[in-house]
């Protein structure tokens, strides 16, 4: 930030702080969002229930992004334009502290909600690994000399044998 960015008129801090709060808020909305799909994932939840957290998740996102654009953009007027948000946002705690603690929760939120969002991406590929692997087995089976190459019919149930609905194994 300028020398005259440290010089903040009321206005300025106070706009600076409302925007502070406001990409806090959207944060912790994001958090409980990210909260509720671990939730999801770890419990199974039927696909539509996860696509839902996903759709509202996406929106969140698109939120506080739009929101950080706006404090990058309030503080590239009050600074140098040229700076790192990151090093926009260190000089904004240096020169104004009664800013300080609120930056300080942005930035732990913001590191929450990426490190959150990491292991829910983690959990996501677990399920695609599993479920590939549970595809992989179920082909095998399918190609087993002696086997129907088809595991299910059409509607999803399993092929009928000779003896009707009964269920034929084989070794």
């Amino acid at each position: 930030m300028s020398a005259s960015a440290a010089n903040l008129t009321r206005a300025q801090a106070d706009s600076l702080e409302a925007h502070v709060d406001a990409v806090t808020l959207a944060l912790q909305a994001l958090a409980v969002l990210l909260i509720r799909e671990r939730e999801a994932l770890t419990h199974r939840a039927a696909a539509g229930a996860l696509e839902d957290v996903a759709r509202i998740k996406q929106s969140a996102v698109e939120q506080v992004a739009g929101l950080y654009a706006l404090l990058r953009s309030s503080l590239d007027a009050l600074g140098d334009p040229r700076a790192s948000l990151p090093d926009s946002v260190l000089a904004l705690k240096r020169t104004h502290p009664n800013l300080s603690e609120r930056v300080e929760r942005l930035v732990a939120l913001t590191r929450e909600c990426h490190r959150a969002n990491q292991d829910n991406g983690v959990l996501v590929s677990a399920g695609l690994r599993n479920a590939g692997q549970a595809m992989d087995t179920l082909r095998a089976v399918g190609a087993a000399p002696g086997a129907d190459t088809q595991i299910y019919g059409p509607p999803g149930h399993g092929n009928r044998t000779s003896a009707g609905d009964r269920l034929t194994v084989r070794a």
